[in-house]
């Protein structure tokens, strides 16, 4: 039998997680951000028909469940091999249709962020000429070696770069596959929730960008198979391969960190008293991973100093920039204002006390929280409600997830294809697809917490601390549409559960919190 403390710990994290993506939703529909970075369509219509769009699509994402009951009624049969058959023809069809959409848009390089990383990575063999980007943001430093070796076995053309990219993709959705077969789940369930993460995630957009957050969710898929493997078996090793693969997300994107934080606090959780000590291997293997890559960079000789790496405080502080938006602006001109996002005035500030200064990163820790003091202390209890809608909304209330932004940048200004991402019916029902999807996530996640409100099972539970804690985190840190893709590994397996006729039939182990 569950005690009464796992009983209160299980309620406390359900309630806060079902709260959380209730305020997710409302972020949507009150609060919806207009700027481009949260989709080309959003930044070209006017606020009341965004929030009048957005109020269609929660109407669309919750006909989904009874559409998925009316399914179940007809009782359609699913054999594995039909399955597997359905899911290769599927995948085959992506790798197309992408092909055929890159050479159609005329992509000519990498986009953003990962432009910036792929020069650094043709540039590695010079060492300390890496440039300042790769200075400021070491952690996109795995992302480089992995260009490197796709440099290195293939050369630097971008279909073959993004092609590659895409595999990644596909080798994550074939171990989300894996990972709801470790369930007793009807296949019809497990193909309609692979259907969301293809549409979801966005392939075709955010290939083209080829960033970190590929590399998070094609690691962070793989822990999750292993822990829930070790899970349903106990067995050590899995549990601190599990571990390894976690640690590996976080060098692929710093929001990963979440992740393992949510392995070592649900082993607490979930397990018995014998086992609870099996908390300190996530840990430990976090902690041991951390010197050997700091060692290993060293060795490298890639940095001329060790104070390499904006400090955290930058992205805390830059998470409050906007925090007061002036009264007398129209609606429409406060949605257009990105609350706690990336702005260049804040890097600016900070760029110009590590870089040009060449501050240390206690020093520069120290304006940055200064800054970050006085922007909270000069709300008032109001203002700071509003701040913190404004900032859900910019991290959780776009579909879009910065993908048509991203790709868009590449396309001439007025051009008629990137007007088709801007105007017109095709750019609305892109739009309503990528909204109503991210909306269906959401949903998924409130219904399946309280289905499991009262029962004991351990990934619903890890998947509960997990949201709660990226949640809290991205209330703090810098705001960015593209992180809400974190939560969508646990997001789909919760859906494959929640509508799973046998959803309490899965294994003892996996169903049972003792």
């Amino acid at each position: 039998m569950i005690s009464k403390v796992n009983r209160s710990i299980q309620y406390f994290f359900y309630s806060l997680a079902i709260f959380c993506f209730i305020v997710a939703i409302a972020s949507t529909i009150l609060f919806p951000r207009t700027f481009n970075v949260y989709g080309l369509y959003r930044a070209t219509a006017s606020l009341s028909k965004i929030q009048v769009i957005n109020v269609l699509c929660l109407l669309a994402a919750i006909s989904f469940f009874p559409i998925i009951k009316l399914i179940h009624k007809k009782e359609f049969h699913l054999s594995d091999n039909k399955l597997r058959f359905l899911l290769l023809i599927e995948c085959i069809i992506y790798i197309i249709i992408f092909n055929l959409f890159i050479r159609y848009y005329n992509i000519q390089h990498l986009i953003d962020d990962s432009a910036l990383t792929f020069q650094a990575a043709l540039q590695v063999k010079n060492k300390f000429n890496l440039g300042s980007y790769m200075y400021n943001c070491p952690g996109n430093l795995l992302l480089l070696y992995v260009y490197r070796i796709i440099i290195m076995f293939g050369g630097t053309n971008l279909y073959y770069i993004v092609n590659v990219f895409l595999g990644i993709y596909l080798l994550t959705i074939f171990i989300s596959y894996k990972v709801l077969k470790q369930f007793n789940i009807n296949n019809v369930n497990l193909f309609i929730s692979i259907q969301v993460l293809f549409v979801g995630i966005q392939i075709f957009f955010h290939v083209a960008v080829a960033y970190t957050d590929i590399l998070m969710l094609f690691f962070i898929s793989g822990s999750l198979l292993l822990f829930i493997k070790y899970i349903k078996s106990s067995n050590l090793l899995l549990l601190i391969s599990s571990s390894i693969v976690a640690f590996i997300a976080y060098l692929s994107k710093g929001t990963a960190l979440i992740y393992v934080l949510a392995l070592v606090v649900s082993l607490l959780v979930i397990e018995t008293k014998k086992r609870k000590i099996s908390f300190f291997i996530p840990a430990v293997v976090f902690i041991v991973g951390t010197v050997t890559w700091s060692i290993f960079v060293s060795s490298q000789h890639i940095y001329t100093d060790n104070n390499y790496g904006l400090p955290n405080t930058h992205y805390l502080m830059m998470g409050t920039s906007n925090s007061k938006i002036p009264e007398q602006l129209s609606k429409e001109q406060k949605a257009k204002i990105i609350v706690g996002g990336y702005n260049n005035t804040d890097f600016q500030y900070t760029d110009k006390l590590f870089t040009d200064k060449k501050l240390s990163k206690q020093d520069v820790s120290q304006k940055n929280i200064k800054v970050l003091k006085h922007r909270l202390s000069s709300l008032t209890a109001l203002e700071f409600i509003k701040f913190i809608m404004r900032k859900i909304s910019s991290t959780w209330s776009s579909g879009d997830l910065k993908s048509t932004a991203n790709f868009g940048a590449e396309l001439s200004t007025g051009s008629s294809k990137l007007v088709q991402f801007e105007h017109g019916p095709e750019a609305l029902v892109l739009y309503a697809v990528m909204q109503t999807t991210q909306l269906i996530v959401y949903l998924v996640l409130i219904l399946s917490f309280i289905r499991y409100f009262k029962a004991h099972n351990k990934i619903v539970m890890f998947s509960a601390i997990y949201c709660v804690g990226y949640f809290a985190f991205l209330l703090i840190w810098e705001a960015n549409p593209r992180y809400t893709l974190g939560v969508f590994p646990s997001a789909i397996i919760l859906m494959a559960l929640y509508f799973n006729k046998t959803v309490l039939d899965t294994p003892n182990n996996l169903s049972r919190t003792p």
